[in-house]
């Protein structure tokens, strides 16, 4: 025992924990797994019960429908009997396919054999209830009562023959007085009512032989074949009381049959209700123990593994607590190995670290205060040099933005002028194309002149040649002497015309002459003015690049100014922080010393030795 508490007490708390929830967990399946079993055997006895209850109810039925086919004769309750003992022949075999002790068993064993001899006992029945139906259902007498009515009526049309109908009509009455001794005998089922009903059918039978004397001969064969029909159902009557005894005989062994099938299931049935009792008694029994005893086991393992982790954790505790009231001089020892074990040494290691830190700051506050006087009084000379710096730093800003100002202006006047030499350079641009059109112009003026020039030879031409012509009609019109005379007038007008069109050409044919010189004349001066404005427009062109080159200058020296300037005011900016974190630092400084002798003050409260 003391080597397994060795052993458990070195265990990790995860191990310990797993170790104790593992055996109440242990002890929580065996009292599941003890509640299963138990409650798949109460079940299966539930399901034998069940079984054997419908077998009861089903058994039931098919008796009351059996007895009912045996009062009415309706061949709808023996079809309803059979089916329900099917359902008890299956219920039987179900049973049987469960788990039984062989007594049991035995007993369900031999309930299928009492079913079969039940169910052959209740064909024979059936077939005893069928065969006294078939010798009821021979005393019918329908068919003679319908002959021996129509012979009656037959001879009533005749009044001399109206005795004769008389007697015709009582042998009617007396047989339907047959039809109700046939149910007075299946009511009471006795000698004496089946005495009565031979009687009646005797006197029947005696009324036809007195009738016979007033019939005729044809009617006479008639009446003597009703007679003998009766009589030989009278002969059969004797039967029916045959097949009523040994449908009882029958009867009386179904219903012991019957009665014992009752008795074994509901002897099986007690015998699964007593034992689903059992069941549920020894189920509680058997999971209360089990409860019981891990509620004791669990409440064992939580204090062993209480105390396992308690102890070191309380002693953990009043070193802390030691530790939280400034004194150091504490020791833990312990040879565990588990995470509690750890902890200790950790602890312990803690304190021992402690010790010497305490040690540490308490050299350290010293020179920290002294170190922090010496810082505090060179942050005050910096202090003041800092002062001085920022106050020129100042002043060379304030310089700088004047020349920032300055230089803005410049770039801005060059930038004005580069704006208008670049719109001199559009206005060139847009003469030398204004000339170039206007020598284009010249040119297809010049090409419609050279046109017009040769129209006008053309119709030069086609002068001549008119007036040739008119010169050989005038001379056509000559030879036919009076009769050519109209026609000499119109050639000498057409002469006339034609004079005056080649006059009137070579007229215009100077002017146009004249026109193409002066046209060449201008196309020449126009092509000189192209020159003289493309040569403006490229030193517009130079002028304009040299502006923008300048313009770029300008803003760069504008930026470099201006991040001069930027950069001064930085400085300004910065060298005014320097001076705060000088004033900071040296009032940090003065806090470093006063918090240096407050930590001196703080740790002088643990005590290492």
């Amino acid at each position: 025992m003391k080597i397994f508490m060795s052993y458990f007490e070195n265990l990790k708390v995860g191990k310990k924990l797993a170790l104790g929830f593992g055996l109440i967990l242990l002890l929580s399946i065996a009292v599941a797994l003890c509640g299963i079993k138990n409650l798949n055997d109460i079940s299966i006895r539930a399901e034998k019960i069940s079984q054997l209850k419908v077998i009861t109810d089903q058994f039931a039925m098919a008796k009351a429908e059996r007895l009912e086919y045996v009062k009415t004769h309706d061949e709808k309750y023996i079809t309803m009997n059979e089916v329900n003992l099917q359902q008890v022949d299956k219920k039987i075999e179900s049973l049987r396919l469960l788990r039984w002790d062989t007594e049991h068993l035995k007993m369900l064993n031999e309930m299928s054999e009492v079913m079969k001899t039940y169910r052959d006992k209740r064909a024979q029945t059936v077939r005893e209830t069928q065969q006294r139906d078939l010798v009821v259902s021979s005393f019918v007498l329908t068919r003679e009562e319908s002959e021996i009515n129509s012979l009656a009526q037959s001879y009533a049309r005749d009044p001399a023959r109206a005795v004769t109908a008389i007697a015709l009509g009582d042998i009617v009455r007396h047989i339907d007085g047959v039809a109700t001794r046939v149910k007075l005998l299946q009511f009471e089922n006795t000698e004496e009512s089946l005495q009565a009903l031979t009687g009646f059918m005797n006197e029947s039978i005696q009324q036809m032989d007195a009738v016979k004397s007033q019939l005729n001969p044809a009617d006479v064969s008639i009446l003597e074949e009703i007679e003998r029909s009766v009589s030989a159902k009278k002969a059969s009557a004797g039967n029916y009381l045959q097949s009523y005894i040994a449908e009882q005989e029958v009867t009386q062994l179904l219903a012991k049959a019957g009665g014992k099938l009752t008795t074994l299931s509901d002897n099986i049935f007690e015998s699964a209700l007593s034992a689903a009792h059992d069941d549920i008694r020894n189920a509680v029994i058997w999971m209360t123990s089990l409860l019981v005893a891990a509620v004791l086991l669990s409440i064992g393992i939580a204090l062993i593994i209480s105390r396992q982790i308690v102890k070191p954790l309380a002693d953990t505790l009043d070193v802390a607590r030691q530790i939280a009231r400034g004194d150091l001089r504490a020791h833990l020892n312990t040879t565990r190995r588990d995470e509690l074990g750890e902890l200790m040494q950790a602890v312990d290691e803690m304190n021992t670290d402690l010790r010497r830190i305490i040690g540490d700051i308490r050299t350290g506050v010293t020179q920290v205060s002294h170190a922090s006087a010496e810082i505090a009084a060179g942050n005050n000379d910096l202090s003041a040099r800092t002062e001085e710096q920022a106050a020129a730093l100042e002043e060379t800003a304030a310089s700088m933005e004047q020349l920032t100002a300055t230089v803005k202006q410049n770039v801005d006047n060059i930038h004005h002028t580069s704006r208008l030499a670049g719109s001199t350079s559009e206005t060139a641009n847009k003469g030398g194309q204004l000339v170039s059109h206007v020598v284009k112009t010249m040119n297809e003026i010049t090409a419609s002149s050279a046109k017009i020039a040769e129209i006008t030879t053309v119709i030069n031409s086609i002068a001549f040649q008119t007036n040739i012509l008119a010169l050989n009609a005038a001379v056509e019109a000559a030879r036919a002497g009076e009769q050519g005379r109209g026609f000499a007038v119109v050639a000498s007008e057409v002469r006339s015309l034609a004079q005056r069109s080649a006059q009137a050409a070579k007229e215009i044919e100077g002017l146009i002459g004249e026109s193409v010189e002066r046209i060449n004349a201008g196309s020449d001066l126009v092509e000189q003015a192209g020159t003289t404005m493309h040569d403006i427009v490229t030193k517009v062109a130079n002028v304009t690049e040299i502006l923008n080159e300048i313009t770029q200058a300008s803003d760069e020296q504008n930026r470099g100014i201006s991040q001069v300037g930027q950069a001064i005011v930085e400085m300004d900016s910065v060298t005014q922080q320097n001076a705060a974190l000088v004033e900071e630092s040296s009032a940090a400084a003065n806090a470093l010393r006063d918090q240096a002798q407050n930590l001196a003050a703080s740790v002088s409260r643990f005590i290492t030795e």
